[in-house]
Parts: structure tokens; C-alpha cells; sequence
């Protein structure tokens, strides 16, 4: 089973942009997966985009999106240290980062369709 790991950008985008990345993960994943994101990148969601939080936190719960407990204050460290994970970002140096340890990264196009690297 593919695990995906949302970044704190990737929890925004389908209220920001209007993008269904569940539906986006079924067409780009052939096989069955299993959605993940960090205690600590909902943290961020509060700080940066307070308004959003409630939202974030009800899809997650109606998309059955396990929240694991972030181990490092800095949300990126925490991501390039977690092995066997789809990384779900658009964090550009998060991205790089990823690529660098040959890890897969799922990311947004044209601002509407997902892609995996």
C-alpha cells in the first residue's frame, strides 16, 4: 500500500484552489493508498491560515487522513527524515530535497492536476 504524506501547503489546496487532491491521488494511484499528514503541519495551517483551520481538520477527518505526531520543530526536516512515503508539496525546496534522496513526490500543475515525480 502507497502511503502519502501531505505537506502543510497540499492541506490548503482544496480550499484555496478549489483542487480535489483525494480524487486527484485515485487517477495519478493505480493501487490502493493510505493518506498521512503531521501534527505539526496542522500547527502551521493555524498560524499561517487560521481561517482554514476548521475546514483542514473536518476533511481530514471525512477522508480518514491519519495524523501523525511531528518529531522536529522545522515541518521540512521532519518530511526528508520519514522513508516510504509519497510526499504530497509544492514547497520548492522541499520538492528538490525529496528528489535528492530519490524519494517520490506528488505535486500540482496548471494549478488543477496532480503529477508524481
Amino acid at each position: 500500500m502507497i502511503k502519502i504524506l501531505l505537506d502543510t501547503n497540499f492541506l490548503v489546496l482544496p480550499f484555496e484552489l478549489k483542487v480535489d487532491i483525494f480524487s486527484e491521488f485515485e487517477r495519478i494511484i493505480d493501487e490502493p493508498f493510505k493518506v498521512y499528514t503531521l501534527s505539526t503541519c496542522l500547527g502551521e495551517v493555524k498560524k499561517v491560515k487560521p481561517r482554514l483551520a476548521v475546514p483542514v481538520e473536518k476533511l481530514l477527518l471525512l477522508k480518514n487522513v491519519e495524523i501523525l505526531k511531528g518529531t522536529e520543530k522545522d515541518v521540512d526536516k521532519d518530511i526528508l527524515k520519514r522513508e516510504n512515503y509519497f510526499t504530497a508539496t509544492n514547497d520548492k525546496l522541499l520538492k528538490k530535497g525529496l528528489k535528492e534522496q530519490g524519494k517520490r513526490v506528488i505535486f500540482l500543475r496548471q494549478r488543477k492536476f496532480l503529477q508524481i515525480i
